[in-house]
Order: structure tokens, then sequence, then C-alpha cells
């Protein structure tokens, strides 16, 4: 018998036709054996919109104000009975075989308590979204400097959450996602991503993301700022070299050879990760932000000539990678169509 998930969503003042294909989307997955709980959080219209459905799965919650997305998914974990719970957006579409896919991949790899997938986006702009790095070593690594889950898109393994200070930060009102994996990081917990697409996920003007977008930067960087503390070096270069990876701080064009040489610094001095794994994590994103700076692009001949520079990156970025983003690329250029 398949093992019940339940699915979490949380709305607020979400347009109807939004709302009502993110709802589809989970009573019409492949996988039944389900609920989901839908809270809406403040919204008497999205409350009517949802209570016309009578699908007998669905647990339908109605706050009288607004208390926050935090509040409201945590609210939601506590009252689901699934082995596996599972995250939605109320103005995303999950693919019909989502939960499928992750509840196999959950059984199967019993090492992995939490688990994300790649999104392909849709609304305003259309791209794949997805992560280089996917394994559980990696993650943890890069979750430093960013957030590499789609928050959506993640599932949990329900015995995480027995631990009862592993819930969303109701003091952050923006980027508790990125906050909550570092801390389920720290607590020995595996995260993992599978890279399929399993959701469409919604670009539009109206996202929380885009309204408070000075708001969650500041979440954003001190939430960094705290993984800081796992390296053993200067606290401070240690801070801006992450906001730097994490694209939070910007850097002058002649800058990049320097920030490399912090990287290298980082890694002599870190106890807390593996040092290949370091090297090979950072000098990926490393990298990945020389070919997105327009000066790197003209110079990239002239800074590949720094030996120890191109044996580092092409040494981390092997034919697996370049083969993965040319992939991916070729992809994002006919989602343009």
């Amino acid at each position: 018998m398949e093992k019940k998930v339940s699915v979490i969503m949380s709305t607020y003042n979400t347009k109807k036709e939004f709302l009502t294909k993110a709802v589809d989307s989970i009573l019409n997955q492949k996988y039944k054996n389900l609920e989901f709980i839908i809270i809406c959080d403040g919204s008497m219209e999205d409350y009517n919109i949802v209570k016309e459905y009578s699908d007998e799965r669905i647990k339908l919650i109605f706050h009288n104000e607004n208390r926050g997305l935090p509040q409201s998914l945590n609210e939601a974990i506590d009252i689901s009975t699934g082995e596996y719970i599972m995250r939605m957006d109320s103005d995303d579409i999950s693919l019909k075989d989502r939960i499928s896919i992750q509840v196999e991949f959950l059984e199967k790899h019993k090492n992995i308590d939490v688990c994300g997938m790649y999104a392909k986006a849709i609304g305003e702009k259309n791209l794949i979204m997805t992560l280089f790095l996917n394994e559980p070593k990696y993650i943890a690594i890069q979750l430093l400097y960013r957030t590499c889950l789609i928050h959506p898109t993640v599932a949990f393994r329900r015995k995480i959450f027995e631990n009862t200070d592993l819930r969303y930060n109701v003091n952050y009102t923006c980027a508790q996602d990125f906050e909550l994996w570092t801390r389920i990081c720290n607590n020995n917990n595996n995260i993992a991503i599978i890279p399929k697409i399993g959701l469409k996920y919604r670009i539009h003007s109206e996202q929380a993301s885009n309204e408070k977008k000075h708001i969650q930067e500041e979440f954003y960087k001190k939430t960094i700022k705290n993984n800081a503390k796992k390296i053993n070096d200067d606290r401070e270069k240690i801070e801006n070299l992450l906001l730097v990876l994490g694209e939070k701080q910007k850097i002058n064009d002649t800058e990049y050879i320097k920030i490399a040489e912090d990287i290298d610094l980082m890694i002599e001095n870190c106890d807390t990760f593996n040092k290949k794994d370091l090297k090979k994590v950072f000098y990926n994103r490393y990298f990945q932000l020389m070919i997105k700076n327009k000066y790197m692009q003209k110079n990239l001949k002239k800074i590949m000539k720094n030996k120890n520079l191109r044996r580092k990156i092409l040494k981390v970025y092997n034919i697996k990678n370049i083969i993965h983003i040319t992939y991916y690329d070729i992809l994002n250029i006919f989602c343009k169509y």
C-alpha cells in the first residue's frame, strides 16, 4: 500500500486562476494516498475558492488574519499525519508524477531526509531552474552561501520534525526556507536534489519575493553571516567571501583573482568540511560567477593564463559539468519560444 503523504500549502490573496491550478495539480497526482493541508492565511476569497472542492483529502484551515508563511507552514506540519511531508505553493503547478518520484527516491535512499527537484519557470520568465551539484555533501557546502533548494519542490521525512526545534523560524518573514535548510544540515540530516523537473514555478510581478525584495535580501545575508561561523578563519573575510559567492555583495572586476586567493585560504583553514569537496563546490561556483560577468567573459583568456587558477577550475569543471550546463542551456533556449 502507498505510504501516506501530507502536502502542505499556505495561500494569501492568490489569483483564482493560479490557486485552482495549484490545487488541481496536487489532487490529480498519480500518487493518490495523500492529504492536502491548505491554510487560508487571512484571505476569505481564497477560502471560498478552496471550499468549493469536494475532495475529502483536503484539510482546509482559515485564519481570520494573516499570520505569515512560517507560522502557517509550522501549523500544517504539526497537524499533518503522513510519513512524508511535501511543500507546495499556491501559484505553482506540480507535475503529475512529482509525488511518485519523490516517494520512490526517499524509499530507495534511506540516508536522505529531505529532497528537492528541478523546476521549470513559467509566467514572466521561462527557463529550467537547476542545481549542478546534487549530492548531500555538496549541498551542505553550497548552503553556506545560497539556498540550493526550490522551496515548493521539497519533500521531508516526518522523522526530522520529531525535533521540535526544526520548524520554520517565525522571525524570518522572508528567506525562511534558506534558514531552515541550514539548520537541517547542522542537525546532521542529509539533503539531496533529484535531477528531474517536478514543478512549474510561476514567476510574476505580484510574488512576495518581488514585493519584499529588500527585506528578503537582509534575511538572506543574515543567514549567510551565521553560516560563516562554521569556518575556522577570519570571520569578516569569510562573511565577505560567502556574500560574494551568494551574489549578495558586488565586487570590482579586478577583484576576481583576489577572490580565488580567499577561497584557497578559507579551504586551508576550514576543518568543518572535506577539503576536496570544498574545492569542488567553491571553484564550481567561482566559474559560474566568472562566465556571468561581462568583464570576465572579455578577459577569460587572460585570466586563464594563471596556471594555478586554470588547473583548479578545469579540474572541478570537468566534462560532465560542461555537458550538464550545455544540455540545460539548450533547453532554456527552447523555453523562450
